[in-house]
């Protein structure tokens, strides 16, 4: 069977995600509290999105695009792409951060030498 929607989270957030956490694991160890404190946050606030959307009847999920069962009216994928998208988000933050951090120490040592 073929499920984009979790094909799509596969691709665009968990791989990305578990390939920046491998090269910069040390960075993002540094942060896993406020990461999972930030993807509890942003679950509350997309649970109620997404409740309110449906019972709005502004959007919904068929059957054909979910492989995982669903969870008080919500495909598990829609839960999973909350999560892993406010982490990859994160992620990319934290990383850029770090990069340029790192970049501006090594400049700033440079021109002191």
């Amino acid at each position: 069977m073929h499920y984009p929607y979790l094909e799509w989270l596969v691709i665009f957030l968990i791989a990305p995600t578990a390939i920046l956490w491998f090269l910069f694991h040390s960075v993002m160890w540094k942060y896993r509290i406020g990461l999972l404190l930030s993807m509890a946050f942003w679950l509350i606030v997309g649970l109620g999105w997404d409740y309110y959307a449906i019972h709005s009847k502004i959007w919904g999920w068929p059957s054909t695009c979910c492989a995982l069962p669903r969870v008080g009216g919500l495909p598990l994928e829609e839960l999973l792409f909350i999560c892993f998208s406010t982490l990859f988000i994160s992620t990319i933050t934290l990383v850029v951060r770090d990069i340029f951090l790192t970049h501006h120490w090594m400049k700033k040592r440079k021109s002191h030498h």
